[in-house]
């Protein structure tokens, strides 16, 4: 049988003081949190607004990183894999931001190329090329994972994770290779990566109006 109201929506029953009671502290609670800046959303916006503001780059006058140069680092510490304690996804060894430097946040910057990587030991770092990132707990290179795609408050990005990938000429693989970018000396605005790939494209488009168009003059033909 179906239930019959017998009251209006004006018409308080049951619990209603106690329900007002818990309407109002609720709001009160949000208005107290909306003014301190804890909600969700205000913390997320902060989070942007911080990691994804413009920085300036430094200029490299020789072509090495330097002491004093703007980069950005966090702390990112990484430990042998464990059942408990591993990637979220490829399931290798996890790396995380952690807010205390310890042993677990120490790396060293590697030659990339193997044949002359004993050469090189203890020279400056070179910017704008191929370098290893190498655990010095662990051994293992830092590797940006493109078949492992997370998502995150910034959208979606590759899996980090600490593991050298080695390919048959026991040499590390392209997901182990990293870059130091700085920014170009004649134009501070762009890095140096960002104006190679502004000219290769510049002169791409370039050279086809220029074959399509150039015709020999009378004096040629």
């Amino acid at each position: 049988m179906a239930t019959v109201r017998t009251y209006s929506p004006s018409v308080r029953v049951g619990n209603w003081r106690e329900d007002v009671s818990l309407d109002e502290d609720s709001l009160k609670d949000f208005l107290h949190r909306k003014d301190r800046g804890e909600l969700t959303l205000q913390k997320t916006t902060v989070l942007r607004q911080n990691i994804l503001k413009p920085m300036k780059l430094s200029v490299s006058r020789d072509g090495f990183l330097r002491f004093g140069d703007t980069i950005t680092l966090l702390y990112l510490a990484s430990d042998h894999r464990t059942f408990q304690k591993c990637a979220k996804k490829s399931r290798l060894q996890e790396v995380s931001l952690v807010e205390q430097c310890d042993f677990q946040c120490w790396w060293r910057v590697v030659y990339f190329d193997p044949q002359e990587r004993l050469e090189h030991e203890g020279y400056p770092v070179q910017v704008n090329c191929k370098v290893l990132i190498s655990h010095c707990k662990t051994n293992q290179c830092l590797a940006a994972l493109a078949n492992h795609v997370l998502w995150t408050p910034f959208g979606k990005e590759y899996e980090l994770t600490a593991h050298t990938f080695l390919d048959s000429h026991k040499a590390e693989q392209d997901s182990n290779h990293w870059l130091f970018v700085t920014a170009d000396p004649g134009h501070e605005g762009q890095s140096l990566l960002q104006q190679q790939q502004v000219s290769t494209i510049t002169n791409e488009n370039g050279s086809h109006p220029k074959a399509i168009t150039d015709t020999p003059g009378e004096s040629e033909r």
